[in-house]
């Protein structure tokens, strides 16, 4: 079965469960002597409110591979009363003539995300679009299930959530998270047609639950967004409850989820600017004596690397706060660094790294010079 026949079936699933949820009046339609048979619109009723014959909208529903435009695609649409979600999902599985490019799901984590859930006191887990718990930390263990002792294909969160009896038994609002997780999923499954992962997972479980059939013939879409879950925990009077955050899918490219990262303190607390040569520039109430990396043996090794940077900073004619500005610019448009300062010659000398282009074979020897977690000491004081 081809993908474009995939999707012709899938748009036509789609509409078909969203004209059944909409009642004549509702459309402002009024009732018709006599029983109806169907739960919602008629075909031709959506066809008259949308513009466009009855054969055709008929046709669509069947899902036959006929040609519609975008603005007959939004009619109908619009007829049918869509959320923001619902239509943003209709249009991507309308696609008359170009092959839309889905990004890979990720299966594995950057360890700096495991390191940052770890040191959060409350319940925190990552998932990808399959649901897969990528990453969690000991709280997520205690308060929604022992995900440790789970092997890496029973850590799906979809599956758990109608399997797993006891996370159930201590989810407060089980029937409402399960029909918002349900959705979300539907609107991935929709998006990687074909892939068999997904089809295999959801055969699985419309057998094993009855209530996981009945949520997934709804055909409802729903993106990520920010969800609350309550469970009662041994020992507590009440239920605690915790939001749900989503980061889409936030993977090695960003910025082609339209999303910005702003830095903190990208010149190293003051290390760039070349002006700390030894711990006692610091002035006796400099907050930084009590950071370790500005500390002993780590100020040191630190100032190694800054002066390396130095050096190639003079080769390129501009001091070591621009090329490291320089560097950080030419990680994508979707990084924009804020260096703090409270005088005008910073200010004037930091835009000065707008005008300093780095070839390639300059931004490998930075990164070599540099490379990720080269810092000596913690960030903060207290902290291992």
């Amino acid at each position: 079965m081809s993908n474009d026949y995939s999707k012709s079936k899938t748009l036509g699933a789609f509409l078909k469960s969203r004209r059944n949820r909409l009642q004549p009046e509702q459309a402002g339609l009024r009732l018709s002597q006599g029983q109806r048979r169907t739960s919602g619109l008629r075909r031709e009723e959506v066809a008259m409110l949308a513009g466009v014959s009855a054969t055709y909208y008929t046709w669509l529903e069947q899902g036959r591979e006929v040609t519609a435009s975008k603005e007959i695609i939004e009619s109908i649409g619009g007829t049918l009363q869509l959320t923001h979600d619902e239509r943003a999902h209709l249009i991507q599985l309308w696609n008359p003539n170009e092959t839309v490019a889905i990004s890979p799901i990720h299966t594995r984590l950057n360890p700096q995300w495991q390191h940052i859930i770890d040191q959060l006191s409350y319940p925190s887990f990552i998932s990808n679009e399959k649901a897969e718990v990528l990453a969690w930390n000991s709280a997520a263990n205690e308060v929604i299930t022992d995900f440790s002792s789970l092997s890496v294909s029973e850590r799906v969160m979809i599956r758990l959530l109608f399997m797993d009896s006891e996370l159930r038994r201590r989810m407060v609002n089980w029937e409402e998270f399960a029909s918002y997780s349900v959705a979300v999923f539907r609107t991935y499954y929709d998006k990687y047609l074909g892939d068999t992962w997904f089809e295999e997972t959801v055969e699985r479980l419309r057998v094993e639950s009855m209530e996981f059939d009945t949520m997934w013939k709804l055909h409802h879409i729903q993106l990520k967004k920010v969800n609350r879950v309550s469970f009662q925990i041994p020992g507590a009077v009440e239920a605690v409850s915790y939001d749900i955050n989503s980061l889409a899918s936030i993977t090695d490219q960003p910025d082609e989820l339209g999303i910005g990262f702003v830095p903190y303190s990208p010149l190293g607390r003051g290390f760039l600017t070349g002006q700390i040569k030894k711990f006692d520039d610091l002035p006796e109430d400099d907050y930084r004596r009590h950071f370790p990396r500005f500390q002993g043996e780590n100020f040191n090794k630190n100032l190694e690397v800054v002066l390396l940077i130095e050096k190639l900073a003079a080769q390129k004619g501009c001091t070591s706060a621009q090329l490291g500005l320089a560097w950080l610019l030419a990680q994508g448009d979707h990084i924009v660094p804020i260096p703090g300062t409270k005088r005008l010659e910073r200010v004037r000398e930091n835009l000065g790294a707008l005008q300093v282009s780095l070839s390639e074979a300059e931004l490998q020897e930075i990164e070599r010079i540099s490379p990720k977690g080269f810092a000596a000491g913690s960030r903060y004081p207290g902290h291992a």
